[in-house]
């Protein structure tokens, strides 16, 4: 099926129908009106996916997301559609790019239809790509772990470093008393008696 883009005369709308169409009834301002051709215009879903995967190799973002947009209301069945969808999406130039991406694409409703349109090479190209994110997810959630792990082990030890620490000042301490008490007692004793003695002469 040829599709020609026409111009409504009411609303200026564009709209997307069969070549073979005389009247149509507007999307936009819902009114049954003779329209003409914009610009003699005519196409196909082949020309759009041509010019949509051109845009993504000059990285032309706004102008494929256009032509995508136009090419599923033509085949709304064609994977290549959503493939192309989906690269807009995440700004890739190329469909091997997605093997390379952060995130489980399982999650984007482009790759879904892909998957759900495409034939058996695509499908398994789709499910490869997908397949290498998540191993590559799985690697760096495996990493985060490890380097958890490895955190809570210097805490770990840090806070048994802490102890010995301690314990060894408390000892040095015990130590140092029970070799120096009596010296420690005699300056004690030599104290109390310089008190004494002050007090004594303060009340005489």
């Amino acid at each position: 099926m040829e599709i020609m883009t026409i111009e409504c005369p009411k609303c200026k709308g564009q709209l997307h129908i069969d070549v073979n169409t005389k009247q149509c009834f507007c999307m936009y301002c819902r009114t049954e009106a003779q329209v003409k051709p914009l610009n003699g215009r005519v196409m196909n879903s082949t020309s759009l996916l041509t010019r949509g995967f051109l845009s993504l190799e000059y990285a032309e973002w706004e102008t494929a997301k256009e032509v995508f947009e136009q090419a599923v209301n033509i085949e709304p069945e064609n994977a290549q559609v959503y493939l192309g969808r989906l690269l807009t999406e995440l700004k890739m130039s190329k469909e091997e790019d997605l093997a390379e991406y952060r995130e489980d694409l399982a999650n984007y409703v482009d790759y879904q239809k892909a998957l759900r349109f495409a034939d058996d090479e695509l499908k398994k190209c789709l499910e490869e790509y997908n397949e290498a994110v998540k191993k590559r997810i799985e690697k760096r959630i495996e990493a985060a772990m490890k380097l958890a792990d490895a955190a809570r082990q210097l805490a770990k030890d840090a806070r048994k470093r802490d102890e010995e620490i301690r314990k060894a000042r408390e000892a040095e301490l015990a130590k140092l008393w029970q070799e120096n008490k009596f010296s420690y007692m005699i300056v004690y004793l030599i104290f109390i008696i310089i008190f004494i003695t002050i007090i004594g002469f303060l009340v005489l």
